[in-house]
């Protein structure tokens, strides 16, 4: 996979236009400053220079000062240098212009001077000022400018945007995320603002809470922050009302199960006419069976199979009406049991397929010594083993599986993928709507995606982020290859080019069954984009994702449902569709995914830290998607952001919301060691963590994990 430059996209544009036109001219005719220490500015084309009072001195020679040379010459020894241009065609193309003697480049407004210099009458020019002694008595040097800053006795004489201090009212510093500011602020509105300290919510105002040291306001968490009658909705406590159910589906389900097995929990989703999740707690639902002498349930709800045989299973939901919604029923098959024949120290394990659930007979386990076929039911019985960690399983049709762990004497249940090189792909795509973006900035930046229905043990950066697209940008004479994950859509506004699409469609692929899309949808100026590259060092995808992905938290999430999605064949990449030049290979039917477009507009408004010293690996760079995983729908990102060190981290999420307020509150942790590549490292540790009680905690502390992936592996073959 290819580097993921989506920070450098405008940076290059502009350097690349530059870079290419000095190329097609004589060095010598261009300045390697952005920037001078003159003024002025160009009119279509032609020199401010005055030919006839400048260059005529230059002509006859003899001068005693710079004030006898033109614009851009200086008085060497007695001659006048040349200047560097005597008009806009002497230098670089439409990014430059000849002001007074010298090329200086273009912007457009306040940031846009990519090479240094403040944008003044649309041209990079040196600072005015570096400290206030270079400004009139009454005026102050910031960011390079002479200003006027009013006098105060307090804060309220100030602006909101503004703090009281040395007497003078001072901007606050501004900010894109709560981790740019000092511990006694968050960041609001792009400013750091300050907040009161904490130790407690007790600390707090009654509509505020204390998230990492500091008082933020308030969104409830789950539903234990409301009253008994009320529900947690997008982080308000709302009257719990429920909506029209238009249907039911059990989503999860075992096709087999034994005689006497662990109570199992099923999974349901109900959809209103719309197709959206309609939140409803797992024990409102009512399960019933055909036979309850072969399948019962108990009063929480959980599948007891009682004898061998097979039986139907619904699920209902009663309306406010007082009308009854059921499901279609699903069969269920009961089994013999084979307790009676395990002994202590035994370890039962039952191989199924990932997609079906069905058992997955013939396959091979290896562990220790033990080399066992399993049955046609699934189910090998094996002898623990103390010094064993590791247990393999293999099987003609489906991935290579090892569990890295000491088996205590229990059963294991293990799910199988099919194998990758003639897997069927279900996806989706779409589109992402900026309309209701607040923050303002020359590039839209999105990453969506489908919920992700696989085990968390499959997931990778290709499950989240998606595939490299190699995106051919056209800007003139920077045209260039730069590689986009599928799940991102990228547009900009560069200064003087215009407008470039790099990528308006989003791919992603996932499990088959109902998923959800989402979506986080921003703007960037370009000026802060250019510092986060350069943060990033500009180059390693690991440094460059460090830098950015703290940003994401002032984006706007979306969230869509969809309809069932089904595994379609991959189809030859006769088009080349991913850009990587290979038309022989096999890719997923984009073209036949369902398309479902999103509109980005609900704000991450909850706060809270994220401590990663206990999974923390020296010189790895760790990204945490936090969430909600739904029973039946899978794991679905609100937020993202990135630690590339111990210790705790301010992070914000969207609320959930649109039927994720019944979902399990969900952080992931994917760690690899990305070191200077341009390459999404294979090799990663995945941390999960839980909120079992269904409210988003104030802090989040990932549990220490006794198993790390092998480092610098080598890896042969088995079969």
């Amino acid at each position: 996979m290819k580097r993921y430059v989506l920070v450098l996209m405008t940076t290059a544009l502009t350097s690349g236009c530059i870079e290419s036109r000095q190329s097609s001219v004589d060095p010598g005719d261009n300045a390697d400053s952005a920037v001078t220490d003159t003024g002025g500015d160009s009119q279509d084309g032609a020199s401010n220079i005055p030919i006839d009072s400048g260059v005529d001195a230059m002509a006859t020679g003899g001068c005693e000062g710079p004030a006898d040379c033109p614009a851009g010459s200086d008085c060497v020894d007695g001659q006048c240098t040349e200047p560097d241009c005597l008009n806009d065609d002497q230098c670089t193309a439409f990014v430059q212009g000849c002001v007074e003697g010298v090329c200086l480049d273009r912007c457009v407004g306040p940031g846009t001077c990519f090479r240094g210099g403040q944008c003044e009458d649309g041209f990079c020019r040196p600072p005015e000022c570096e400290s206030d002694a270079e400004c009139d008595d009454d005026r102050f040097c910031r960011e390079g400018s002479c200003v006027d800053i009013a006098s105060c006795d307090g804060d309220s004489a100030c602006g909101p945007d503004e703090r009281c201090i040395e007497n003078l009212c001072e901007a606050l510093p501004d900010c894109v995320g709560d981790r740019e500011c000092e511990d006694n602020a968050i960041c609001e509105g792009g400013r750091c603002r300050p907040q009161s300290a904490c130790g407690s919510d007790d600390d707090c105002r009654g509509d505020e809470d204390c998230v990492g040291g500091r008082c933020v306001p308030t969104v409830c968490r789950g539903a234990i922050d409301c009253d008994p009658d009320q529900a947690c909705w997008d982080g308000d406590c709302v009257d719990n009302t429920i909506l029209e159910i238009e249907t039911i589906t059990i989503t999860d389900y075992p096709r087999v199960i034994r005689v006497n097995a662990e109570p199992t929990t099923l999974s349901a989703v109900a959809l209103d006419i719309r197709g959206d999740v309609v939140p409803i707690a797992a024990e409102r639902f009512v399960w019933r069976s055909s036979d309850a002498a072969i399948l019962s349930f108990d009063e929480q709800g959980l599948l007891i199979p009682a004898q061998v045989g097979r039986a139907e299973v619904v699920v209902s939901f009663t309306l406010n009406s007082g009308d009854s919604v059921d499901s279609a029923p699903v069969t269920i098959r009961v089994i013999p049991s084979r307790m009676d024949e395990i002994q202590p120290e035994q370890i039962t394990v039952r191989i199924v397929d990932a997609d079906d659930g069905r058992a997955v007979g013939g396959s091979v386990i290896s562990y220790g010594e033990q080399d066992v076929t399993v049955d046609e039911t699934g189910v090998a019985v094996l002898d623990a083993i103390a010094d064993i960690t590791a247990l393999h399983v293999f099987s003609v049709d489906h991935d290579y599986f090892t569990l890295v762990a000491t088996l205590a004497s229990d059963s294991y249940v293990i799910p199988l993928r099919r194998r990758s090189s003639n897997l069927r792909v279900a996806g989706l795509s779409g589109a992402v709507d900026f309309s209701d973006i607040p923050n303002e900035g020359e590039v839209d930046i999105s990453l969506s995606g489908p919920s992700v229905g696989q085990s968390m043990s499959d997931l990778s950066f290709n499950s989240l982020l998606g595939p490299t697209f190699n995106v051919a940008i056209n800007a003139g004479p920077a045209s260039f290859d730069i590689p986009i994950p599928s799940g991102v859509t990228l547009a900009a506004d560069v200064p003087i080019i215009g407008r470039i699409e790099a990528k308006s469609d989003f791919y992603g692929t996932t499990e088959p069954g109902i998923r959800l899309a989402w979506s986080l949808a921003g703007r960037i100026d370009i000026a802060r984009l250019t510092q986060l590259a350069q943060g990033g060092d500009g180059g390693a995808v690991g440094q460059v994702l460090a830098a950015i992905l703290p940003y994401f938290e002032t984006f706007q999430h979306g969230l869509r449902v969809g309809e069932r999605l089904v595994a379609l064949p991959q189809v030859p990449d006769e088009n080349d569709m991913d850009g990587d030049g290979d038309v022989n290979e096999l890719r997923p039917d984009y073209d036949r995914f369902p398309v479902l477009n999103i509109r980005p507009n609900q704000a991450q408004d909850l706060r809270l830290t994220i401590d990663v010293s206990n999974i923390f690996v020296p010189d790895d760079l760790l990204i945490v998607f936090s969430g909600v995983t739904l029973p039946g729908i899978g794991f679905v990102p609100l937020g993202v952001t990135a630690a590339d060190e111990p210790g705790e981290y301010a992070a914000r999420m969207a609320a959930p919301y649109g039927g994720l307020e019944v979902g399990i509150p969900t952080f992931v942790g994917l760690s690899a060691r990305f070191g200077d590549g341009q390459t999404l490292p294979e090799s990663l540790t995945i941390h999960v963590q839980r909120s079992d009680d269904l409210r988003v905690p104030n802090q989040v502390t990932f549990d220490a994990d006794p198993v790390r992936r092998p480092q610098l592996a080598e890896w042969n073959s088995v079969m």
